[in-house]
């Protein structure tokens, strides 16, 4: 991760990761429970059982295929990070 000079205060740097598209599945996936996660959980608070109750519950959810169970994973766990302040300290 780059960050700026010592003189200035360190900041991160975003970079993104690129994900080759197989199918639509994995799409849908992620932009579901994207949406979800903003609609049902944005600026509440979440206890990680909450997160890991969420995701489990998804990774045994079989109306999905397992393209779009694991694109859901992936779009909550994206939602989830653009919700906090990952330096944040209690």
């Amino acid at each position: 991760m780059q960050t700026q000079t010592r003189q200035q205060r360190a900041v991160p740097v975003v970079r993104e990761k690129l994900i080759s598209r197989t199918n639509s599945d994995f799409t849908d996936g992620l932009c579901s429970a994207y949406l979800t996660y903003f609609s049902d959980h944005e600026g509440k608070s979440l206890t990680d059982q909450d997160v890991y109750d969420f995701l489990f519950a998804n990774l045994s959810d079989n109306r999905g295929t397992v393209l779009f169970n694991a694109g859901y994973r992936v779009g909550f766990v994206e939602a989830f990070i653009e919700d906090r302040n990952l330096f944040a300290k209690e």
